[in-house]
């Protein structure tokens, strides 16, 4: 500034003796130089505040100051965490109140990398998220475990649970009086069914008889009247296997649309209408089930449990824009819905199955607890994942103590009994991890999921996933003994035409068509070389 200013009198000397030869034609005389002004009365931001005493630098033009020459917009209402750097030049936008700081706004003992305040070298909490407040160390409550249980300050809901003693999923120790929030003596972190009615008598996992299904054949243990029925076996309302009609002078089976209610044959209505009859000629009215509303969901956690949608109503919005995946034969809706509140207990893939249920189911997974109330909301969805058949599966990335809305119906229409199967990715006992030591035998039923030889059991789940998520049944058994010894039914010399419909007899004449078919679908190569067989013989065969 003392430059500039010597420069300008320089000058305005010269422009002086200019104007002086021009006038008289003789030399210029000598001007005198005046002193520059002393160093306290320069004014750089020319706020009229010297900058010896001007406390905000760079004053926007026309701006007015007060005596320490800061503005508005550099005082307090420009200065959110008020360290005396302007919001605009603050590097660190949430310093601690009395904290020395830089010109960039952050502590003078070093950088700030999340911004919360408390410089690096005395943040034990880095990574801190956006707006949250830290404690002097620089953690936030989604940061800090202050009783070390496991469970961060911000879902905590006992901060000062004492050490080495068991606690629930919500950080509280468990004792013999609770948390058991269905008053059924089993405590909720073990509680594999916690809405159990009042008084009923519960077993170790907290299921009465009404919530469980010990054979899962989707019938309920109190109105099972046969108990152990093979796992996959079709069974009727009261949980008995199914017989058809085998005298041929009986009628084939119930035809929708002709105009008759066949009630014997399983028939509710007809014909159907689309309002009140489905279909398959199931009424849509008046629906029974305590979850056939979403508005009246059952909350659950994960495990498996064996569900009905035997006379639901349909109460969920039409998913015109669900993913192709969703809508197979551009079949966009979930008929005959029933629905689940689930809350996850962990922050990760979730897994959630209906392998092995009895009828073509379809689902769709909602974020939240509220009803979806048009479309183009599901999270995830699924029609057939389960391998070949007709079966709904799908994992999605959940966040422990979230809720979603579970919407199980059926493909046009369809109704039946099934298994949902919900766990975590991480879960010990299933999928992936349910492969190798300590699982049971792969070529018996051993009724857990996965098996001990990891290849057999890898590659029968990849077509199969009921025989890691749920058990370890005859059907897995005899797909994996087919998937690693060769199914008999393809080196018996079959005469049936691999992509022709057989009318008796497993398995096909092209041995090696004959064994990939039977690897996806075990039925071809156990009982009959259906037309489903055929068709897949179509695709999968050159």
């Amino acid at each position: 500034m003392q430059l500039e200013w010597v420069k300008k009198q320089i000058r305005s000397i010269a422009v002086f003796c200019a104007m002086v030869l021009l006038a008289v034609g003789s030399g210029c005389p000598s001007v005198p130089v005046t002193e520059p002004p002393p160093a306290q009365t320069l004014d750089a931001d020319g706020d009229g505040v010297s900058d010896a005493d001007d406390a905000c630098a760079n004053t926007a033009n026309g701006a007015s100051v007060d005596a320490a020459g800061c503005s508005a917009a550099q005082r307090n209402d420009g200065d959110a965490d008020q360290d005396g750097v302007a919001d605009a030049d603050d590097q660190c936008a949430n310093t601690p109140a009395n904290t020395t700081v830089d010109e960039t706004g952050c502590a003078v003992s070093g950088p700030d990398a999340d911004g919360d305040g408390v410089s690096d070298d005395d943040d034990n909490c880095d990574n801190t998220p956006a707006g949250e407040t830290v404690d002097l160390v620089g953690c936030a409550d989604s940061q800090r475990d202050s009783d070390r249980d496991g469970f961060f300050d911000d879902v905590d809901e006992c901060a000062n649970t004492p050490p080495d003693v068991q606690i629930d999923d919500v950080g509280c120790p468990v004792s013999a009086g609770g948390p058991d929030t269905d008053g059924d003596g089993v405590n909720n972190d073990i509680d594999q069914c916690k809405n159990t009615p009042e008084g009923a008598s519960v077993d170790a996992n907290g299921c009465a008889a009404n919530e469980r299904d010990t054979d899962k054949d989707g019938v309920f243990d109190d109105v099972d009247q046969c108990p152990n029925t093979p796992i996959r076996t079709d069974v009727d309302a009261t949980g008995c296997p199914q017989t058809l009609p085998t005298d041929p002078g009986d009628p084939p089976g119930a035809v929708c649309g002709d105009g008759n209610i066949d009630v014997d044959l399983g028939e509710q209505c007809d014909p159907p209408n689309g309002t009140t009859c489905d279909a398959n000629c199931q009424t849509t009215t008046g629906g029974t089930l305590t979850n056939d509303s979403c508005t009246t969901p059952i909350a659950i956690g994960e495990g498996d449990r064996s569900f009905s949608t035997t006379n639901a109503t349909t109460d969920g919005p039409d998913e015109t824009d669900a993913p192709a995946e969703c809508s197979l034969g551009d079949y966009t809706h979930v008929d005959s819905d029933i629905w689940y509140l689930y809350t996850t207990t962990c922050s990760n893939l979730v897994v959630v199955s209906l392998c092995g249920s009895l009828y073509d189911t379809k689902m769709m997974i909602y974020d939240g607890s509220g009803c979806p109330v048009e479309a183009g909301a599901p999270l995830a969805c699924s029609d057939d994942d389960c391998g070949p058949g007709a079966n709904a599966r799908t994992i999605f990335t959940a966040v422990t103590g979230q809720q979603y809305m579970i919407r199980i119906g059926g493909f046009n229409g369809e109704q039946g009994n099934g298994t949902l199967t919900i766990y975590c990715g991480n879960d010990p006992d299933r999928g992936v991890v349910a492969c190798g030591e300590g699982a049971g035998a792969c070529f018996s039923t051993n009724n857990t999921p996965g098996c001990d030889d990891v290849n057999a059991c890898n590659r029968t789940c990849q077509v199969d996933p009921f025989c890691c998520d749920t058990a370890w049944d005859q059907t897995c058994a005899n797909k994996a003994d087919g998937i690693i010894n060769g199914f008999a039914a393809c080196s018996a010399g079959s005469t049936n035409v691999c992509d022709v419909e057989a009318t008796s007899g497993a398995g096909c004449s092209d041995k090696a068509c004959c064994q990939s078919v039977c690897e996806e679908d075990a039925f071809c190569c156990t009982t009959l070389w259906d037309s489903v067989c055929a068709d897949r013989a179509v695709v999968i065969c050159p």
